[in-house]
């Protein structure tokens, strides 16, 4: 009997299977004729949308070329009018045209005459010298005027560029600008239709292309050797092309399904061999056969097998989910129902899993109650979710929906505990910094086996904070906020005994504060504080990113720059000395004192030593000032070392 319905059910089965691959056949010719138009439409709006973006951003561009082209002419004309001794320094001259990122520079005097600037071969040209010029004489007849010219040849060489002019603000000089307009002409070049099929990458087997409607010419296409070409010459007539709809047409002897559309003077099409259009349907019918007899042929094997099966594939789902809820998968829900009685097990099941998962909810509610800030997650290789206390979102200063969202995936949660893991504070103690900019920070303890992950995480802000404050007394000076001594002697040994290419060229300077003692006694010692902090200003003022500055005691400070030139390291001395020069003390008497320091610096490597001998180099080099001329800086000089 199984062999006589399974032989009925084949031929109903293989009658159905012939009439769909013939409706299919249809179908799957029509949609693919629709689906090219549609696919043709698109990419016609591409480039139509292409066409009109590209004019647009080409007007743009002209006009910020020429703001900026006035921009540029003005911060010359800015510079020359203050600084007047480059006008007929041609190297200077060079040099803002480079700062500005132009290419000419011409400086013309009241009578519209070049006398100076980038090109010395231009000087002697003026407004009336040619065309191109001319545009600028109004401006010898209103100082006012600011003028940006169009791209067009120069009078001198016939080089297309884009000059700009403005007056002095003193009214003496016009000063002209120029500049090469590469970005304008590269975006005209995008523009022109060639250009713009020439980048474009097709299909298999497709053609796009434009057609100039009065000319009846082949404007551009993807297929170069098509671009030039009269349509007649292509097998094309202007007279049979369907706008709008899909047609056969042959090209060069080849049959194409076309479509065009209508852009102003053009038409644009996209057409496709037929071959191409039609690729897979045949194929796709074999397979479609194909799938339909073996989906037959599995659902009459399933109907026979469905019986045999059906009590033994309820029992081993039960029991493979009993497996993983063993293993502490508490996520596992068992819904086999296929009978009441594997219904009502699955049930039970349930609610077992259940009554475990509210042991979680109990534990945080005993930690809410005794006010205990610790939080206890878990998870393993088998569950979706995380199990988490309250005191964990409390911790991680989430908000619920943030937190049921993560703690439901898994994945989400590792994640985002991968980000405080990225930020350790102490990892020796698992303290982490709960976000980069805040002050919070957690100490997470992880206790791990082969499938299971428990964490345990706890407040350890206030004990970070008050680490840090311990710290910072330890290693500052309380009155200028400068390293101490013992800090700067551990900074400088991590320096000298780490990678030394670090270092490249330094220097250290050592001061001494000039008159401290006399301010002490005459004015009291919180004028001696006034001016030490005003010493130690000018130390935490230095720009150099790479230092290390410090009171050593008293009225002794010293400061290390190191990673620089040795232009840098002078320049950075040069201003100190500087800023020491203008800074004056207003005692609490209302009197104002000049600050004066003396000071001796050493350069390393020039001095390849360790930095104890830089300190006592730089020493001997303050020493040199102090019996010498006080408030100023030396350098260290080899014949100027004290020899016992």
């Amino acid at each position: 009997m199984k062999k006589t319905i399974a032989r009925q059910l084949f031929v109903i089965i293989m009658t159905v299977t012939l009439c769909t691959l013939i409706l299919n056949s249809i179908i799957q010719v029509d949609n693919a004729k629709k689906n090219q138009i549609r696919g043709a439409q698109l990419k016609i709006e591409q480039l139509k949308g292409t066409l009109n973006n590209n004019s647009r951003n080409l007007a743009a561009l002209k006009e910020s070329q020429q703001e900026i082209s006035i921009i540029r002419a003005k911060t010359a004309a800015y510079i020359i009018q203050h600084h007047t001794e480059i006008v007929n320094d041609l190297q200077d001259l060079k040099k803002i045209a480079g700062l500005l990122q132009v290419d000419e520079l011409h400086i013309f005097n009241e009578e519209g005459t070049i006398y100076s600037g980038t090109i010395p071969k231009y000087y002697g040209y003026n407004f009336n010298s040619g065309e191109q010029m001319q545009f600028f004489l109004p401006m010898l007849q209103d100082k006012t005027l600011v003028l940006s010219q169009d791209i067009m040849p120069n009078t001198a060489e016939k080089k297309y560029m884009q000059y700009s002019a403005v007056w002095q603000e003193n009214g003496k000089n016009i000063i002209q600008i120029g500049m090469e307009p590469d970005r304008i002409m590269k975006a005209q070049q995008i523009t022109e239709l060639s250009y713009l099929f020439s980048i474009i990458s097709n299909d298999e087997g497709e053609i796009r292309l434009a057609i100039d409607c009065e000319q009846e010419i082949i404007s551009g296409s993807t297929d170069r050797s098509l671009t030039g070409k009269n349509l007649q010459e292509i097998g094309l007539s202007a007279q049979n092309i369907q706008v709008g709809t899909g047609f056969f047409s042959k090209i060069n002897n080849t049959l194409y399904y076309c479509y065009f559309e209508q852009y102003n003077s053009l038409l644009i099409g996209i057409l496709v061999q037929e071959d191409v259009l039609y690729n897979g349907i045949f194929s796709n019918l074999l397979y479609t056969s194909i799938y339909l007899i073996i989906a037959a042929l599995i659902m009459l094997y399933g109907m026979f097998s469905f019986i045999d099966s059906y009590i033994i594939k309820g029992i081993d789902t039960i029991i493979d989910k009993l497996s993983l809820i063993t293993a502490g998968n508490l996520d596992v829900k068992v819904d086999v129902n296929t009978s009441p009685e594997f219904e009502k097990l699955s049930e039970h099941i349930n609610t077992m899993v259940h009554s475990l998962l509210n042991n979680m909810d109990k534990l945080s509610k005993i930690f809410d109650i005794a006010n205990v800030m610790l939080g206890v997650y878990e998870f393993n290789a088998d569950m979706k979710r995380v199990r988490a206390t309250r005191k964990v979102q409390t911790l991680l200063m989430l908000d619920n929906e943030e937190f049921s969202r993560i703690t439901a995936d898994k994945i989400l949660f590792n994640k985002y505990m991968e980000t405080i893991f990225n930020r350790p504070y102490d990892p020796a103690r698992n303290i982490y910094m709960l976000t980069a900019d805040t002050t919070s920070y957690l100490q997470i303890l992880p206790f791990s086996d082969e499938t299971n992950t428990v964490c345990i995480i706890t407040d350890a802000t206030e004990e970070v904070i008050e680490k840090q404050h311990i710290e910072h007394d330890r290693d500052y000076d309380v009155l200028t906020g400068l390293f101490n001594r013992r800090a700067f002697n551990t900074s400088m040994e991590k320096l000298f005994t780490g990678d030394k290419a670090v270092l490249t060229e330094s220097v250290l300077l050592l001061l001494d504060m000039d008159g401290l003692k006399s301010i002490n006694d005459t004015y009291g010692h919180i004028n001696g504080d006034i001016a030490i902090k005003a010493a130690a200003t000018i130390l935490l003022n230095c720009e150099a990113e790479q230092k290390i500055a410090a009171r050593l005691g008293g009225d002794e400070f010293v400061i290390f720059i190191y990673g620089y030139t040795r232009s840098s390291l002078q320049n950075y001395i040069q201003l100190m000395y500087q800023a020491m020069l203008n800074t004056t003390i207003t005692l609490t008497d209302g009197s104002i004192k000049p600050l004066r320091l003396s000071g001796g610096y050493v350069f390393y490597p020039e001095s390849n030593c360790n930095y104890g001998q830089l300190l006592e180099e730089a020493d001997t080099a303050l020493y040199q000032v102090k019996k010498s001329v006080k408030g100023i800086f030396l350098p260290y000089k080899e014949e100027n070392k004290i020899t016992e």
